[in-house]
């Protein structure tokens, strides 16, 4: 089970293992997270707890890229071996020979059946049948590639060393150099909120910045040892966020233009970076390092607010809590304090529940509900 450790900056910074967490991926309340070491933790309560779950007997891989198209499809990349499920991870798969030697920095479905890896050397692989079969592309480089992304099925951009800024638009079948702007190190990553906009980063803090799909960029480096930003992510044409090494987290509200730094109480190279919504962000680095921005201790929160909310009586409480979901749908409550402390995790039935709050010390909690499409936060008085 995982502990919060501490709170900056409204991000929560816990270890989940000993080892580098290299990737993460969330599909609702349900995240992966894979290692250096070959491990993969399963989460079902949006970050909150992690199982480690088994590869496979013997493989101990670095896993450096995930993606996933639905709770139980995912896809791990890693070096010259990588692996499907198709049930939740309840069984893996190697989806190409490890004779192959392809390493997956980077991986991306833009959609179920249609995929991509960028690899070292150059390598593009594509899949049309959701991963059964791969076939190589011609990238027309021979640089290491770190990073892909899609908008849609045929247009995408991979990065990588060397300054490398390639684009397609026809599905992989060609690719076209991208002004690098002069720059000669890595591109780490990059990542488009539309056709237009997108960022990439790098070695250095260098980013950049396109408003038309990757004719100019604008933007640059700070100095020559800033932190080498790893993970660049955006939710939308306004929001994103970067991470990179020594524990740097940056914020933009303007597409890119600017950037702000955020505490993170954390010295460890952070890896990559998730974005499910604006208040549900996941970040991962070494010494198996996991943020998280929850709304779990700020009062009054109530994100992906989709039908009615529960309903909670009576509230001051001193003995049970009746709660009553107004829907269908069965929900998981979390029941937090003020400092973040979990107390409680069960599933409420769809329906009327009762919960026993008379061991509870007099203060404010936070209730957490949610599913895969909702999630309400509620502060309940107990006296």
């Amino acid at each position: 089970m995982l502990g919060y450790l501490s709170s900056y900056g409204q991000f929560q910074t816990s270890t989940i293992s000993s080892s580098p967490l290299k990737c993460i991926f969330f599909k609702g309340n349900v995240g992966w997270i894979g290692t250096e070491d070959g491990k993969v933790y399963k989460t079902t309560d949006d970050g909150c707890t992690w199982t480690s779950q088994e590869f496979l007997p013997g493989i101990k891989i670095n896993i450096l890229s995930v993606f996933f198209t639905s709770p139980d499809t995912g896809y791990f990349g890693g070096y010259a071996t990588s692996f499907s499920t198709y049930d939740a991870g309840a069984t893996y798969t190697p989806f190409y020979p490890a004779s192959l030697g392809i390493i997956a920095n980077g991986i991306y479905f833009p959609s179920r059946k249609i995929g991509y890896i960028a690899g070292n050397d150059g390598v593009i692989m594509k899949t049309t049948d959701a991963g059964v079969s791969w076939s190589q592309l011609n990238s027309g480089v021979s640089h290491h590639l770190q990073s892909v992304f899609f908008v849609g099925q045929d247009t995408g951009w991979v990065v990588g060393n060397n300054g490398t800024v390639r684009k397609t638009t026809d599905g992989g079948a060609t690719w076209k150099a991208q002004n690098n702007n002069n720059f000669t190190g890595t591109f780490y990553s990059v990542y488009f909120s539309n056709a237009r906009h997108g960022v990439r980063a790098g070695e250095n803090e260098f980013y950049h910045v396109t408003h038309d799909g990757g004719e100019t960029w604008e933007g640059g480096g700070i100095l020559s040892l800033s932190p080498s930003i790893r993970s660049v992510k955006l939710l939308d044409d306004s929001i994103g966020y970067l991470v990179g090494d020594n524990g740097f987290l940056q914020k933009t509200i303007d597409g890119g233009a600017t950037w702000t730094t955020i505490p993170t109480n954390t010295f460890e190279n952070l890896t990559d970076i998730f974005i499910a919504d604006k208040d549900h962000v996941y970040a991962v680095g070494d010494a198996g390092t996991f943020l998280k921005l929850s709304t779990c201790i700020t009062l009054g929160v109530a994100t992906l607010e989709k039908g009615s909310k529960p309903t909670l009586f009576p509230n001051p409480v001193a003995s049970f809590q009746d709660i009553s979901l107004n829907n269908a749908e069965n929900m998981l409550l979390q029941v937090y304090d003020q400092t973040g402390k979990q107390h409680m995790v069960t599933e409420i039935n769809a329906g009327v529940a009762k919960i026993n709050m008379s061991t509870y010390m007099p203060g404010i909690y936070l209730f957490r509900f949610s599913n895969d499409s909702q999630r309400f936060t509620e502060k309940v008085v107990v006296h």
